[in-house]
């Protein structure tokens, strides 16, 4: 089967959605992402390949690119991040580990860190430009490490960094700043309810 050509796949679009203003929104809230069993992504672009058989045995997803903004901040480029399926198969798109970690999948629910300004907590988030502070006020001992899952906006299918955080060491210090090497702005914060109450500030 025979390519497109810019101008036929332009025609085919103006046809689907009407004015050229109409199909550039189109174009701009949406991104096509191709990417293979260990999660490399290997084509991004605001249209569907012309070809897939180029990417045999790969996955075409589509997403809204308001979701992966992150992925057009200044410097970055397409070969930073990977795609990651959950339990359910729901692509996440994250950034690429320098050693790709091995875990299991955390298959309990997992609850928005809302902000909060009242001092009635147990774990407090503090978001600066550069960095996170984790404060640990409740006596309460567990064993288990608490991981702070950064994603984006209300949206905990978009991972966009994932912080494990000693136990041992946060009960010891009671404080723990981690570096935010990226200019975030807008997302969320998601852990499993370990403590009773976190808050971010």
């Amino acid at each position: 089967m025979a390519e497109l050509t810019p101008g036929e796949r332009l025609a085919l679009l103006k046809k689907k959605h009407g004015t050229l203003e109409e199909v550039t929104k189109e174009y701009a809230n949406t991104t096509f992402l191709v990417y293979d069993e260990e999660g490399e992504i290997s084509y991004k672009g605001n249209t569907k390949p012309d070809d897939m058989r180029k990417y045999k045995g790969k996955k075409l997803i589509e997403m809204q690119s308001s979701h992966i903004s992150f992925m057009e901040e200044s410097g970055r480029s397409m070969a930073q991040f990977i795609v990651e399926e959950d339990e359910h198969g729901t692509p996440l798109v994250t950034f690429k580990p320098i050693d790709k970690p091995t875990y299991d999948v955390d298959k309990e629910f997992l609850t928005e860190v809302e902000e909060a300004k009242d001092d009635s907590w147990d774990i407090k988030v503090s978001v600066q430009q550069t960095k996170f502070i984790v404060f640990l006020k409740s006596k309460k001992k567990i064993k288990d490490n608490v991981v702070l899952y950064i994603t984006a906006p209300s949206d905990p299918h978009i991972l966009y960094e994932k912080l494990n955080i000693d136990i041992n060491d946060l009960q010891k210090n009671k404080v723990m700043e981690f570096k935010k090497d990226y200019n975030l702005n807008d997302f969320s914060i998601y852990t499993r309810k370990l403590y009773d109450k976190y808050v971010r500030s």
